[in-house]
Formats: C-alpha cells, structure tokens, sequence
C-alpha cells in the first residue's frame, strides 16, 4: 500500500507474469546484436587501407613517412606531366610549367629529381598509354562486404573509397599503380595484391568490364612490375 496526498491510498496486487510477456521482455534485456564486429569497423574504407597492417609491419615510421611525403609529389608529377616527353629538358620544361601553373611549390619542385621522370615516360606502360585512351586519377566508391575483402566475418555493407593512378582502355585495359619504394618487386606485389584485387573489382562492378593487366609502377626505380 502506498500513501499519497489528501490521505489517498493505493493498493498495489502483484500477480504471477504472464509467461509470453514474460520472454519478450527477457529477449528484449538480454538481446546481442549477431553484427557486433561491424560496429567497431569503419562503414568507408580506403583501398590503400586495406593494405595499412602489412605495410606497418615492413616499414620503418620515420622512413615511411619520408618516402609517403616524396612519393606524393611524384604521383602528383605523374598526374599533370604530359606523357609525350622526348628529351630531359622537356621534362624540365613540364616541371616548371607545374610551378607556374601552382600544381608544384618550390619546394615540392625542388624535391624532384627529372631525371627519374623521363626514365619513368621511357617505360613500355607509358608508351602503351600515350597511344590509347588513359584516365589519371579514376575515383571510385565500391559497394561491397567486410567478408569478401577478407577485412573480418561481417557480412555488413561497406563502401570502399579508391583512386586508380592510371587506367588505359584500349583492345586491352591496363589498371597502373605508381608506388614510391625500396621494396623489390616481389615485396611490392605480395603486399599490394589485395588492393590491386580491390581495384579490379570495382571497375568489373562499376563498369561491367575487366581489367587484362595489372601493373606497378615504382616511381623511385623506374621499373614496371607486371601481376
């Protein structure tokens, strides 16, 4: 019995719970959501992230962070730089063109060594782009699962975010990826599979179409590594 104002009584009876009641109640409190993994997981992922365990284990912090802040600059020459450079000095004349045209600072302009771009324009890759169609820094957004890019046993949506460096189409399409590195060629595909894996199946997705070849190209080395 409980007591209220003005002298009001209530008198409360407690009666055996009704048993359906009773069950919903308990799976309500007790419930456990059967995709508890994915709320620890980002919803977007980048394509190169796919790839960030690995590449933590095989660098060293500072080296990867000097090599990632050189290896931007070349991706950004490789971008703008026109593919039809016959001589050293036309590669010179396209990097100042970048600077006045504020793609390059002085200082990123500086960190550039010309030499390794006009040997990079004499690799068979880029002829075979100068004389097909070529998209430099394709993005796309993939729809796909934690489960089929091996991420984790979640079978909940997740977008993956990407940028392909150069993709040519032609009766052949070639998926180019420019890295920066020391690593030799082996390394660099044993730990670059699964992004290159990414690509490939978002452009069938996106596109309806195949990718024939894939390469990397190391910016650092001037080597082209087919998969």
């Amino acid at each position: 019995v409980i007591s209220l104002p003005n002298s009001q009584e209530i008198d409360f009876k407690f009666t055996k719970a009704d048993n359906e009641y009773s069950d919903i109640l308990d799976k309500t409190l007790n419930f456990e959501y059967p995709h508890l993994e994915a709320t620890t997981m980002l919803v977007k992922h980048s394509a190169t992230s796919i790839n960030r365990t690995e590449e933590i284990n095989n660098y060293k912090i500072t080296d990867e962070k000097q090599s990632a802040k050189t290896g931007i600059i070349y991706h950004k020459v490789m971008q703008y730089i026109d593919f039809n450079c016959y001589t050293l000095e036309d590669v010179i004349n396209e990097l100042d063109r970048m600077v006045e045209a504020n793609i390059l600072s002085f200082e990123e302009r500086n960190n550039i060594n010309p030499k390794v771009i006009f040997d990079v324009l004499q690799l068979d890759i880029i002829n075979i782009a100068t004389r097909n169609t070529c998209f430099r820094e394709k993005e796309f957004l993939y729809k796909t699962t934690s489960k089929d890019m091996n991420i984790s046993a979640s079978t909940e949506d997740i977008f993956i975010q990407g940028v392909i460096d150069l993709l040519i189409v032609g009766d052949t399409t070639y998926l180019v990826d420019y890295k920066f590195s020391d690593k030799s060629d082996k390394e660099l595909v044993e730990l670059y599979e699964k992004q290159f894996y990414v690509y490939e199946m978002a452009y069938k997705t996106l596109f309806g179409a195949k990718i024939d070849k894939k390469v990397i190209v190391n910016l650092k080395k001037a080597t082209e590594i087919y998969l």
